[in-house]
């Protein structure tokens, strides 16, 4: 009995590795046929293998909508620079003066930033009946998050000291103060 089990299952394996061949040769049919399209059409992206566009799809043009999502994603890109740049300059000069011109492009920065990420997440996730919604919400908490970083700009210690006063042991911060 053990060996009926075996011999089936061996019998299933190979009717399931005589099927890997179709399999194959169906992928590349359908591959066939999407390279004929794309190469056909003249709006198609054309990407390497990597998924990079090549330079002829850079070079073609652009509907408005795309030059949208590249000035976009452009932003994205900078505004991630920029946090890249700012971020360490910014716990370097805390606390001085000189942080404040740190702590404000931070505070336009970080919030603009969050907006755009989370804009394309609902762009990829979200319903397109709620999309709208859940975009003017996030827009919003991203105003609003750039209007209280201000305000501890200019009214506080800024957002930088705000963030590093997590850090910092109360005990002896009241230590210091005694002494």
């Amino acid at each position: 009995s053990t060996w009926g089990l075996h011999s089936r299952s061996i019998s299933m394996l190979r009717q399931a590795l005589r099927s890997v061949p179709t399999a194959v040769q169906v992928l590349r049919s359908a591959e066939r046929t999407m390279a004929s399209a794309a190469s056909s059409s003249t709006t198609a992206t054309q990407v390497t293998a990597g998924g990079h566009p090549t330079a002829a799809a850079l070079k073609s043009p652009k509907t408005e909508a795309q030059l949208k999502d590249l000035k976009v994603a452009v932003g994205f890109h900078r505004s991630a620079q920029v946090l890249a740049i700012a971020l360490p300059v910014a716990f370097v000069l805390s606390p001085s003066k000189a942080n404040v011109v740190v702590d404000l492009v931070l505070s336009g920065a970080i919030p603009y930033h969050a907006y755009v990420g989370v804009a394309n997440t609902i762009d990829d996730y979200v319903p397109r009946t709620s999309a709208e919604t859940l975009k003017t919400l996030a827009l919003i908490a991203a105003g609003l998050t750039a209007a209280g970083m201000l305000k501890s700009t200019f009214f506080g210690a800024g957002p930088t000291e705000a963030v590093k006063a997590l850090w910092v042991d109360r005990s002896t911060e009241e230590k210091k103060a005694v002494a």
